[in-house]
């Protein structure tokens, strides 16, 4: 089973901070401090990653950028995705989740793809440090509320 928890306890919290040091993770999801919408990504009472959900506004319109990072590459990687997703716009007024992917994830730009995910932009060479664009994905609610109809074909 999946679960996004709350980092409740002292060695929710050392693994976290263990995870937010490492370069992979850096390199991924850049440093990020610990909120409330930082949660364990849980798979079988097993640590298996960090969610991080940034909630802002533009105007009227609530928007989410979530940052994910999933330590083992599994069969359980688009269900991750997809309940990050429906944990986004489960909160009220949510109407776009937007995805920022650099382009030497494949996994991630893979399933980008594979959930039929819009994408909406592509920023060049935008590391210093790596050779790499960025892609941005735009997932909207109608867009959402198919892919909750279909999410069978995604799974």
């Amino acid at each position: 089973m999946i679960e996004f928890r709350n980092i409740v306890s002292k060695t929710d919290k050392e693994y976290v901070q263990k995870l937010l040091q490492e370069d992979v993770v850096k390199k991924y999801i850049g440093d990020i401090s610990i909120t409330e919408y930082t949660k364990i990504i849980d798979v079988d009472s097993s640590y298996f990653g960090i969610v991080h959900f940034y909630f802002y506004q533009i105007i009227d319109a609530i928007y989410c950028e979530p940052l994910i990072y999933i330590k083992h590459r599994s069969i359980y990687s688009h269900e991750i995705i997809f309940k990050a997703i429906n944990y986004i716009f489960g909160k009220k007024g949510v109407q776009s989740v937007i995805f920022k992917v650099f382009s030497d994830n494949r996994i991630m730009v893979n399933m980008m793809s594979i959930l039929n995910i819009l994408n909406v932009g592509k920023i060049e060479d935008v590391s210093e440090d790596y050779d790499r664009d960025l892609y941005i994905y735009k997932l909207d609610r109608s867009n959402y509320e198919k892919m909750v109809e279909d999410y069978s074909n995604y799974v």
